[in-house]
């Protein structure tokens, strides 16, 4: 898909009162639609806005409303394709362009009130960005997703910027220099673990479980005979087997594997948790064939120390 300008224009607009044009509009018809029952069809082909902002006071309206309006009706009317239309449904963002002129619909023909207006997008509204990756509103910053409580229909997006590089799938340069930086961190960390003793490391992964909000419900090191502890969901009450290595053979990860297939009926999981495993990873799950244990190695173990906030714990053990 082609990369978005990075100067164009990002507008947001609301799609019906609490949404009820979502479906319509972005589902089924692949348009733009807004209502501005009150200003004759003559009005808004004339191009006069001045004209149709008069016509909003004269029927009341306050001269910051009517202005408001009138801006709206206007980039919604002269849009020529190149503005970015977005706005969130469904737990996601939505973006479009449109093409063509504005059509008219008047559903109910007995109706006196001005038709509904339209705008046709280019092929559909997308949920994703430019690579295909879903723009999930829980990964976007507040900056935009708070766009949505506008009380109007149609507004600039002040994080225009930012909106415009979520959906060109980039990121800020800050954001691409911690991500950097943290890419970094985890390496350092997947480095030090070798460097402590089985004690610690068999401790350290049971406090990166307890993060997860695990509880341990067995000794560290004597739970069954060849796992190291037992620890319970608090949420569903099921219970699952770690066992943890520092270093480990095909050999004995299948020794494992066959002892917790006879067992897994009593168990949700087994994880498996090795730093310094002998074998790739890949290679291990070429044994366990229908991935019925968790494998957790080096990289992964360094990201959850990161992520579980047990970095200066790790440091505390090998400075």
């Amino acid at each position: 898909m082609e990369r978005i300008s990075d100067d164009s224009r990002v507008l947001y607009i609301k799609l019906g009162e609490k949404g009820d044009w979502e479906y319509e509009c972005i589902l089924d018809r692949n348009i733009l639609k807004i209502g501005y029952n009150e200003i004759p069809t003559a009005f808004l082909n004339s191009g006069n806005w001045d004209e149709v902002r008069k016509e909003y006071i004269r029927q009341g309206r306050k001269e910051n409303i009517a202005s408001r309006f009138v801006s709206e009706l206007q980039n919604f009317y002269e849009d020529d394709g190149t503005i970015i239309w977005i706005t969130f449904s469904k737990k996601k963002l939505w973006w479009a362009r449109t093409y063509g002129k504005v059509e008219y619909e008047r559903l109910d023909k007995t109706s006196e009130k001005s038709p509904k207006k339209i705008r046709h997008v280019q092929g559909k509204w997308s949920d994703c960005d430019i690579h295909g990756d879903v723009l999930l509103m829980e990964t976007l910053s507040g900056m935009l997703t708070t766009t949505q409580g506008f009380r109007g229909t149609i507004c600039e997006v002040k994080a225009r910027d930012y909106a415009i590089k979520r959906i060109n799938g980039e990121m800020l340069p800050e954001a691409r220099d911690a991500d950097i930086a943290y890419n970094d961190l985890i390496n350092k960390i997947k480095s030090l673990l070798s460097h402590i003793n089985w004690k610690d490391f068999e401790l350290l992964v049971d406090l990166i479980f307890r993060d997860a909000g695990y509880l341990r419900i067995s000794e560290l090191g004597k739970t069954q005979k060849m796992w190291d502890f037992t620890v319970k969901s608090p949420v569903t009450d099921e219970l699952s087997l770690v066992q943890v290595k520092s270093t480990s053979t095909i050999a004995e990860f299948q020794k494992h594997l066959e002892e917790y297939t006879n067992m897994k009926g009593n168990y949700a999981h087994c994880f498996y948790v090795v730093h310094n495993p002998i074998k790739s990873k890949e290679e291990f799950e070429e044994i366990d064939e229908y991935q019925l244990i968790d494998l957790i190695f080096a990289n992964e173990i360094a990201k959850l120390v990161v992520d579980s906030g047990l970095t200066y714990w790790l440091l505390s053990k090998v400075s």
